[in-house]
């Protein structure tokens, strides 16, 4: 089984960086894990509605680009 993460900006707290090395130490004995981080766009001050679509649509196309037609996309979102 392969496993590919593609995610949007860097991680920087070191709790976290921590958990993802033992998740992916874990994991791998199971599975090929690939992580992939993307620089996330800037988004200006106060965004106009279109500003925030136009960030969004250039994201997502980054994410499309690292995807295979054969993937499964499971979805994350901070938003409760």
């Amino acid at each position: 089984m392969n496993i590919k993460i593609v995610c949007l900006g860097k991680i920087k707290e070191k709790y976290l960086q921590d958990g993802i090395s033992e998740y992916t130490k874990r994991i791998s004995k199971y599975a090929d894990v690939k992580i992939i981080e993307l620089p996330d766009e800037s988004i200006p001050d106060n965004p106009s509605e279109k500003e925030v679509l136009e960030v969004k649509s250039k994201e997502a196309e980054k994410i499309r680009k690292q995807l295979d037609s054969h993937d499964f996309v499971c979805t994350l979102d901070l938003r409760r």
